[in-house]
């Protein structure tokens, strides 16, 4: 790389896996599984308003057309998620509800596993750096139990006081990413497990947020929080930082900011388009800003320079479904109130994704109305642009709810 700085390398990164995405040497499989296919053919839309525009849902007895992978969808019972929710958008269907044995809000925010399920993390006896990753596999039917397949527990070795774990782990080539944060002072590090051990420590201060990057070019890894991986002196800033890893996520090659904005950091998440989407938190003014950008864009070292919405309060939960020229883009958020600290309903601002430039189209509108107002929700993106949203359903019991489309 020569006598680039960290940044610079970082664009020239970005810069070749925009160029061998554009040659059309990536690949996206848009085939939807069988597994969330039900014998039902009730919609499950209720409601009105909301998006609209991208297609009907299927009527009383019928089977809805068009959804995520081209195929006729049939939609589950409003009687399977009324009881948590109701769906004020029309084109979305609800195809799939999972039930898993763990607690949601343990501190486990689920994560898209690359064997195409949730993935989560557990601390074996409550032990502070002793933990195990769970896969959690859908059975063959739209309704039932989730498997679960735990690791081997791993001493992750975190020294220097209590910390905190940030709640999402991800995949991230043949390796887990895992951030911790401390919960004294901003002291943390991205660990990054392969197999029983971990293989590489990167120090951060205020890690908030991971997201990874899939390509098969290099490694890229998101994160929101107040250095860069392994800083090198500087001024902590609150910013989306994105780090290029040589070969198979390892070892690192830099770390720079992309985006730096608010008095603090947000959240990151990237959709299947890989659209990355970025919370900044303005607490002075009480409101949050969603900005968005692509990797052509950041390869051009164009940050984002408009919000595609701004929400009084902040933002708890967010996931991207892609834009396709058939479907609108659908950010859905989950925001806390001002005046209560409460969870809101689930929110969708649509979004454009042509030319690779993020466009707002109208305005923030309710996706899902929350049965018990104050219902915290999680909710993630599979790999066929679906939204999986979690909710507490018991004692050490969660329940997915898979939206799709339509």
């Amino acid at each position: 790389m020569g006598t680039l700085g960290r940044t610079e390398r970082v664009w020239a990164s970005l810069a070749f896996v925009a160029m061998a995405w554009g040659a059309g040497c990536g690949s996206d499989a848009d085939t939807v599984p069988a597994t969330t296919t039900s014998s039902s053919t009730t919609s499950s839309s209720s409601g009105s308003g909301g998006a609209g525009g991208v297609g009907g849902a299927g009527g009383e007895g019928g089977t809805a057309a068009g959804g995520a992978g081209g195929a006729a969808v049939d939609c589950l019972p409003a009687a399977e998620h009324t009881s948590v929710f109701t769906i004020d958008t029309p084109a979305l269907c609800l195809v799939g509800k999972y039930t898993g044995a763990f607690d949601l809000h343990d501190g486990v925010v689920p994560s898209w596993g690359t064997h195409d399920g949730p993935l989560t993390m557990e601390r074996p006896g409550g032990q502070d750096d002793l933990v195990s990753f769970v896969r959690w596999w859908p059975p063959s039917g739209a309704t039932g139990q989730l498997a679960k397949d735990a690791a081997a527990p791993i001493d992750l070795g975190i020294v220097g006081g209590p910390f905190e774990f940030v709640p999402r782990v991800e995949n991230f080539y043949q390796q887990i990413a895992v951030a911790w944060r401390a919960t004294t002072g901003s002291a943390g590090e991205v660990l990054l497990v392969e197999g029983s051990a971990v293989a590489e420590r990167l120090a951060g201060e205020g890690i908030h947020s991971l997201a990874p990057i899939e390509n098969p070019y290099v490694g890229l890894l998101l994160h929101t929080g107040l250095t860069p991986l392994e800083p090198q002196g500087g001024t902590p800033t609150p910013a989306a930082y994105l780090s290029t890893f040589c070969e198979s996520g390892d070892p690192l090659c830099t770390s720079a900011p992309v985006v730096a904005q608010g008095d603090a950091p947000g959240l990151v998440v990237v959709d299947g388009d890989h659209s990355i989407f970025m919370t900044f938190p303005d607490t002075a003014n009480s409101q949050t800003d969603v900005r968005a950008t692509s990797i052509e864009e950041l390869s051009q070292n164009q940050p984002p320079s408009s919000a595609v919405v701004t929400v009084p309060g902040s933002i708890r939960a967010l996931a991207g479904l892609r834009w396709t020229g058939t479907f609108d883009g659908y950010l859905l958020l989950q925001p806390v109130g001002t005046q209560t600290g409460q969870p809101l309903d689930v929110m969708l601002q649509l979004y454009s994704g042509a030319d690779k430039t993020i466009t707002p189209s109208g305005t923030l509108t309710t996706a899902l109305t929350m049965t018990t107002p104050g219902t915290p929700v999680s909710l993630l993106s599979d790999r066929w642009h679906r939204l999986w949203l979690a909710v507490s359903s018991g004692s050490s019991e969660t329940t997915f709810y898979v939206l799709t489309r339509i």
